[in-house]
């Protein structure tokens, strides 16, 4: 975790729910990946910080984290997936550049927390698309 000393608003703002509920069509609630699981767990355990969470070769914020980040570091903000039919806004970073981008948050008022892989990404694609054989 490092330095700072702004409050953070809520992990779902106010901001991201739309005031004109009753014209909107029923969605679908989806379940929320195993990644996306982890980041709120995670969240939840530093709600006063933004949490730069690592995924392959990015560090990457969601939701109001990446709101403030994409402000704060000018960069943009895109989705990924939806959260109670809502888009879960997103933006990130490249992992050999994240000191640069944490410097900046911080200098912003930001308080960091990061969560980082625990194994290589490169070993971990490997895994990922490593074939598999049955015997019968």
């Amino acid at each position: 975790m490092l330095g700072g000393n702004q409050q953070l608003k809520p992990l779902f703002s106010s901001t991201m729910a739309s005031a004109d509920t009753e014209n909107k069509p029923a969605v679908k609630e989806t379940p929320l990946t195993p990644m996306m699981q982890q980041f709120m767990t995670l969240k939840e355990s530093h709600p006063d910080c933004l949490l730069f969470f690592r995924m392959g070769d990015f560090y990457e914020l969601f939701f109001d984290d990446a709101v403030k980040a994409a402000q704060t570091l000018n960069i943009t903000l895109t989705q990924r997936g939806l959260y109670k039919g809502e888009p879960i806004p997103m933006c990130g970073v490249p992992f050999h550049a994240a000191e640069v981008y944490l410097a900046r948050l911080i200098r912003g008022g930001h308080k960091v927390a990061i969560c980082d892989q625990m194994e290589d990404p490169a070993e971990a694609k490997k895994e990922a698309i490593r074939p598999s054989s049955v015997e019968t």
